[in-house]
């Protein structure tokens, strides 16, 4: 029984028209490829779209200056160098120093004491009467023109190294004795600068009413020492200078007083300067 129903149900089917499958493995191989192509576009396309939505935010808050990151700055240019070549600066040109501009003082002279004695003018009365003139310090090297014995020289050193002053003294032509007499009673004080001089590197002129002529040398060296003059600083102030030349006690006489005092500072003579 079995065998006959075998039979029949296979004579059935073969009698059957079969079904029209096709490439069935073909057309599913080529469905799956279109299917992953699909789903990589589809991925590709929500990347982008991705991107796009945080570049959008991105631009929105840096303009509204949000917590951007800084752009990193560029590195500044580095200014060239200049490399000065030999011959490339010209040399500076050194300005000769410019001198003060004279000046004249008119002062008070006062006049001597009336009663004293006069006595002729000595170099050891006037070199006294320097010393009593000028600031405190330590003075030395007094000597006395080799041509003019009313002309004197010393050292005053204050600590910080000797400077020179030189004292001379004469008396104005009859002209300029008439001129002086004409002020009333003042004394006119000259202030100049001698260039290239070191040893009138400040000159102090006094006119008094009396023709008599005071001159006050201050120096930026000391004496000749037979191969130069060692340069110094300068022993006294313009002002120093000028209180020194307008003191009435100056003159081709002078106070007996001083003469003697004079005489007796320096009993042995002096040195002579040239």
């Amino acid at each position: 029984m079995s065998d006959e129903l075998h039979r029949m149900l296979r004579a059935e089917l073969l009698a059957e028209r079969r079904p029209p499958l096709g490439d069935v493995v073909g057309d599913a191989i080529r469905d799956g490829r279109r299917i992953r192509r699909n789903r990589r576009l589809g991925a590709s396309g929500a990347g982008l779209v991705v991107a796009g939505i945080v570049a959008a935010a991105a631009m929105t808050v840096g303009n509204r200056g949000v917590a951007a990151a800084p752009r990193p700055a560029a590195p500044a240019a580095a200014a060239p160098a200049t490399a000065s070549t030999p011959g490339s600066v010209p040399p500076a040109t050194a300005e000769p120093p410019t001198l003060p501009a004279p000046r004249t003082l008119t002062v008070l002279s006062g006049t001597q004491r009336a009663g004293v004695m006069q006595m002729k003018a000595t170099s050891a009365a006037m070199l006294h009467l320097l010393t009593t003139l000028l600031p405190p310090g330590r003075t030395s090297h007094y000597a006395v023109a080799a041509d003019d014995h009313l002309h004197v020289q010393l050292y005053l050193d204050d600590g910080a190294g000797p400077g020179m002053v030189r004292v001379s003294v004469g008396q104005a032509s009859a002209a300029a004795r008439k001129a002086a007499a004409a002020r009333g009673g003042k004394t006119t004080v000259t202030v100049t600068h001698a260039e290239g001089n070191c040893v009138q590197d400040t000159v102090v002129g006094a006119a008094r009413p009396d023709g008599t002529v005071v001159q006050v040398d201050v120096a930026t060296c000391l004496a000749w020492d037979g191969t130069s003059n060692p340069p110094a600083r300068p022993a006294l102030t313009e002002a120093q200078a000028v209180r020194v030349a307008a003191d009435p006690r100056w003159g081709v006489t002078m106070d007996g007083q001083l003469v003697a005092l004079g005489a007796k500072q320096f009993p042995g003579g002096l040195p002579e300067f040239s």
